[in-house]
């Protein structure tokens, strides 16, 4: 796996939140609370850690009901 990844999560986050607050208006996000999900499941390789392919989502929602699902389900269960 590629660590170097791991180190950006601050940015990812405060990235991901910007662009959130800049396309939906209408919700909250405390950015120090949300996980970030790979929708396509990290291989720890570069191409699956593209802002495309991340969201935040709640701990919860994460561990309990996206877990590893195929990235079709993820966005049914976003959506």
């Amino acid at each position: 796996k590629d660590k170097s990844l791991k180190r950006n999560n601050k940015l990812v986050k405060y990235i991901l939140t910007e662009f959130t607050k800049k396309h939906q208006d209408d919700i909250v996000i405390d950015k120090d609370y949300m996980t970030i999900e790979h929708l396509i499941s990290d291989q720890g390789l570069s191409e699956s850690s593209y802002l495309g392919n991340l969201t935040l989502v709640t701990p919860q929602l994460n561990a309990e009901v996206l877990k590893n699902k195929p990235v079709v389900e993820k966005i049914d269960i976003l959506n």
